[in-house]
């Protein structure tokens, strides 16, 4: 026999042998990669109370965090998210909620009826600022077992006011963990441990000032669908950092501190796509309106002049709306008149309002006929009692715009008499002028808004001037507040929006605030890096990469 052949043989045989054993064995599982967006913004939350919420990309995020009864989804419609069924009695009067039973919160507990009711009686016993004002219309909450409650409201109400306000922006907490937490405690900063929820993502890591990781939860893979493993959410104080660490690819989005000035660098780069969302948000400039401010007789802060309405509408006509626009958001920006009026909010927008515009002659016109005359010589006007009409304007250093704005007001403001002194400071240190005191003339601001904008009108609402409310002007009109409450009541849009309108002339006669401009925020996000439909991003209202539409259908690039 040819030995040279047997090998061969044998060979061949071994080698059909070793790729069958290998073709029949057991194959071992890959473990993907996982999928992590990181998100950059200027406008970093540092506490997660979800009782305290301020500023867009918090009250965003709290969306991630915990379940409502009612959700935002596309097209800014309102659909359900814990509510599974809703029956309405025929009076209109009792609603029977079925909530799903397959929530749970970030320790393992089940979410049961019992939280939904304690969340709502927790918020209503407590008056807790923004969210009870929302819970004026209901008269009690029962358990009925364990995945069904009931609600009783003293009328009958408007269903899709109800679906977008009371039953959307009420977070359900766990009454395991909350229960023991005071009211006191409700209103000031918890430890992290204390502020998890049963939304679809939760924090797993938190650096103050610098970053917040944000984990999926099995659900939000396993029933939401959702593909990214993580967020991470870093924080700038420079704009200008981000913006180089955005075109270099460390940062895959950016929400919050895009600057049109950085425009033309970004569009220079191929990979990145600007996106401006829905002109849902307002700048505005708050005029210190709150009574017991001016009760104080404090000789710092409010300058008394700013209570007389002749000045408010002086210093109005002296700010240029389409300069304010073009410095704030070049092409992006929208001249502002009075709140609710940009064009998204359709048949709620009061267009036949007529707007100030911006007329020197009649801001001086308006001053010399109200007796503040400059009688020395200064080049500022003074009240009668010889007080200079001297205004102290504070703006945030994360809404740099906000300054070359004021800039710009300033320079027109002292062409009638009117001295605005400018000054930055950081985020935090306006608010906490601003609440609960009112420690200031004027404001500098902004405030998103959602698609139904009955929350964000209760800003001008006397339940929330004060301790424990969010009105940065400290406004307060009883009429108004007749109307507003009326509003949730009437059966139809169109009643609905002939009340804003009317809100709108009020506000507009009264000036407790001026608003400048309408804007979506204008984010960035690298179409190299995060796969995503820009017509569905620029739908999903003012809060876009930090919504809970985005987590959810956001993907990364295969």
């Amino acid at each position: 026999m040819n030995h040279r052949r047997v090998l061969k043989i044998g060979s061949l045989l071994l080698v059909l042998a070793l790729v069958f054993s290998f073709a029949c064995a057991p194959t071992q599982k890959v473990e993907e990669p996982e999928k992590v967006i990181v998100i950059g913004t200027t406008m970093f939350p540092n506490d997660f109370n979800p009782m305290i919420v301020h500023g867009n990309v918090n009250f965003g995020l709290v969306a991630w965090r915990y379940d409502s009864l009612y959700q935002i989804g596309p097209e800014d419609v309102a659909q359900p998210n814990l509510a599974k069924e809703i029956v309405v009695s025929p009076d209109g009067l009792t609603y029977t909620i079925t909530i799903r039973d397959n929530a749970t919160f970030w320790d393992g507990t089940p979410l049961t009826a019992e939280d939904v009711v304690f969340s709502y009686d927790y918020i209503m016993d407590n008056e807790l600022g923004w969210y009870a004002s929302m819970c004026t219309q209901i008269k009690e909450w029962k358990v009925i077992d364990d995945y069904v409650v009931e609600m009783t409201v003293k009328e009958t109400l408007n269903r899709s006011w109800l679906n977008s306000n009371t039953f959307y922006w009420i977070p359900i907490i766990p009454k395991h963990v909350w229960q023991d937490i005071t009211p006191e405690e409700a209103l000031g900063g918890l430890p992290l441990e204390k502020t998890h929820g049963s939304g679809p993502y939760q924090i797993a890591e938190f650096a103050p000032d610098e970053y917040l990781k944000l984990r999926a939860t099995p659900f939000a893979k396993e029933v939401l669908g959702a593909n990214i493993d993580e967020y991470i959410l870093k924080g700038y104080a420079d704009a200008s950092i981000m913006t180089q660490d955005f075109i270099g690819g460390k940062i895959d989005v950016i929400y919050g501190g895009v600057s049109y000035k950085t425009v033309p660098a970004l569009e220079a780069v191929p990979e990145v796509s600007l996106v401006p969302l829905a002109a849902l948000a307002h700048d505005f400039i708050n005029l210190n309106s709150w009574s017991n401010a001016y009760a104080r007789g404090e000789e710092s802060h409010p300058h008394p002049a700013l209570k007389d309405v002749r000045v408010r509408e002086a210093l109005d006509w002296c700010l240029d709306e389409e300069v304010a626009a073009e410095i704030s958001y070049g092409k992006y920006g929208t001249p502002g008149c009075q709140l609710l009026m940009s064009p998204y909010f359709k048949d709620f927008s009061h267009t036949e309002l007529d707007c100030r515009g911006f007329d020197l002659d009649k801001a001086r016109q308006i001053l010399d006929e109200a007796g503040y005359l400059d009688t020395d010589g200064d080049g500022i006007r003074e009240t009668a009692e010889g007080l200079p009409l001297r205004f102290d304007v504070y703006s945030t250093s994360n809404h740099a715009y906000h300054l070359d704005v004021a800039t710009v007001w300033a320079r027109e403001a002292e062409k009638i008499g009117i001295k605005l002194d400018n000054s930055v400071m950081d985020w935090e240190t306006v608010w906490s002028l601003m609440l609960p005191d009112y420690e200031y003339d004027i404001v500098m601001w902004e405030w998103p808004t959602d698609p139904d904008p009955h929350y964000f009108l209760s800003g001008v609402t006397c339940a929330l001037a004060g301790e424990g409310g969010w009105s940065t002007s400290g406004y307060c009109n009883p009429e108004l507040d007749e109307w507003y409450a009326q509003a949730e009541v009437v059966p139809t849009r169109e009643e609905r929006a002939a009340l804003y309108w009317k809100i709108q002339e009020q506000l507009h006669r009264d000036i407790p605030i001026i608003v400048v401009d309408y804007f979506g925020n204008l984010c960035a996000f690298r179409n190299d890096t995060v796969d995503i439909d820009v017509e569905f991003l620029k739908g999903l209202g003012s809060y876009g990469p930090v919504s809970k539409m985005f987590a959810i259908n956001a993907d990364t690039v295969k």
